[in-house]
C-alpha cells in the first residue's frame, strides 16, 4: 500500500486513504472519534490519518498510541499541534474533552503501577477525569479514588 493520501471525500461517514478506511462517523454514534492504532504504520500513514481524523472532528482530540521513535518525529514534524506523551508512545491532536462520569481501570500490574507506555496510556484516559477514576479493589488491592 501507499503511504500517499488519497484526497477522496468522505462517503457514508467513511474517508478513504487508500491505506486506510476511516470511520469519520463515529464521534456523532459514540461520541468519540477514532483512536489511531500506531504500531505497523508508517509515518506518512499515521500523520495522513491524525490530519483527516483531525480535519473531520476539530473540535475534539484525536488520540493515537502506540507510535514508534520515527511515527513520533514525523508527527511532531508535520502536525505542531499535537500533544506528545514520550512515555505512552502517544499523542493527542485537538482539545480534549471535559471529564465527567467515572473511569474504572482494571488491568495488567503494569498499567495499575504506572509504569511505562501501558500505564502512561491509561494516564492520558484518566487525566480526562480528574479525581473521578478508579482501579478495580480485586487488582493488587487497589481502591477507589475519587469520589
Amino acid at each position: 500500500m501507499s503511504d500517499q493520501r488519497v484526497d477522496k471525500p468522505a462517503e457514508g461517514g467513511v474517508s478513504d486513504l487508500a491505506y486506510a478506511r476511516l470511520d469519520t462517523d463515529r464521534a456523532a454514534r459514540t461520541g468519540d472519534p477514532e483512536v489511531v492504532y500506531g504500531a505497523g504504520k508508517t509515518p506518512a500513514q499515521v500523520v495522513g490519518i491524525l490530519r483527516t481524523l483531525h480535519e473531520a472532528h476539530p473540535d475534539r482530540a484525536i488520540l493515537a498510541t502506540r507510535l514508534g521513535d520515527a511515527v513520533l518525529d514525523a508527527v511532531t514534524a508535520q502536525l505542531p499541534d499535537v500533544v506528545v506523551d514520550e512515555v505512552a508512545h502517544a499523542v493527542t491532536l485537538g482539545p480534549l474533552p471535559e471529564g465527567r462520569g467515572t473511569v474504572g481501570c482494571r488491568d495488567s500490574a503494569q498499567r495499575l503501577l504506572g509504569e511505562g507506555p501501558l500505564g502512561a496510556e491509561e494516564g492520558i484516559a484518566c487525566g480526562r477525569y480528574p479525581g473521578r477514576w478508579w482501579r478495580h479493589p480485586s487488582t493488587l488491592g487497589e481502591i477507589h479514588s475519587g469520589p
